[in-house]
């Protein structure tokens, strides 16, 4: 292939990556909680990234709860996995009637696409069975070390999408669910030992959809297919004149 080609097939691949998924800029992720059920004993931290519950069952013990540490800034790509935050589970011996049954978590994102910042913004109700702490592991619902661990659940996450249009194309948000250090599967609930933090990785994802181009993309890829044509004809031009 001679130079011309060389040049006009560069300039038609360079019009079709333009409608390529750029990559984009998760800044941050800052969290709230909110609505605690089941108990009255509780409280919110200032900044509301951590949440508190229960009447310790001794003076040595402290209140179950919730923590939320948000991702550093990173560069991610479309259809893949990324890591918005930790959510932390504080499990601690608590009297009986004063345990949460759910808290409200609120999760607004900040991403930078093509230029543009989008903000998703996405809440969660999470159940909290919280198990007595009494009797044999046996009669634990729950595998347990020590009687007895509690389950943490998420809901939903299948339901919630968030759709943001960014030139020609749609861009779709996603919280798929939990990771733990020995499973990347995406869950809905975890079980959390007692008398610990158990701490859980929240992952999302995003889709980029283009459109059909605009008229002047059209344009610029018609010339640069033009200009891979005119250089294939007038390299077999050359090529018949040469055996003459």
């Amino acid at each position: 292939m001679n130079r011309v080609l060389k040049i006009a097939a560069f300039a038609a691949a360079s019009m079709i990556a333009m409608s390529g998924a750029q990559a984009a800029t998760l800044a941050t992720t800052n969290s709230t909680f909110s609505n605690v059920q089941g108990t009255s004993i509780s409280s919110i931290s200032n900044n509301d990234d951590s949440v508190r519950w229960g009447r310790p069952a001794n003076s040595a013990n402290a209140q179950s709860g919730l923590d939320f540490v948000s991702a550093a800034a990173q560069t991610v790509s479309a259809n893949q996995q990324f890591v918005l935050g930790t959510l932390t589970y504080i499990n601690k011996t608590i009297e009986a009637g004063t345990a949460a049954t759910s808290v409200g978590l609120n999760l607004a994102s900040s991403f930078v696409y093509n230029g543009v910042t989008l903000s998703p913004v996405f809440n969660f109700a999470i159940g909290i069975d919280e198990t007595p702490n009494q009797g044999s592991t046996a009669n634990c619902p729950y595998v347990s070390a020590t009687p007895c661990s509690d389950r943490i659940t998420i809901n939903p996450f299948a339901s919630q999408s968030k759709t943001f249009k960014v030139g020609n194309e749609t861009v779709n948000f996603f919280v798929d669910g939990f990771t733990t250090g020995s499973n990347n599967m995406p869950q809905q609930f975890f079980i959390a030992d007692e008398d610990k933090r158990t701490s859980v990785s929240l992952v999302g994802r995003y889709t980029v959809t283009s459109a059909i181009p605009e008229p002047a993309t059209w344009a610029l890829m018609f010339v640069g297919f033009g200009m891979v044509g005119a250089a294939a004809r007038y390299r077999r031009r050359g090529t018949a004149m040469t055996i003459a």
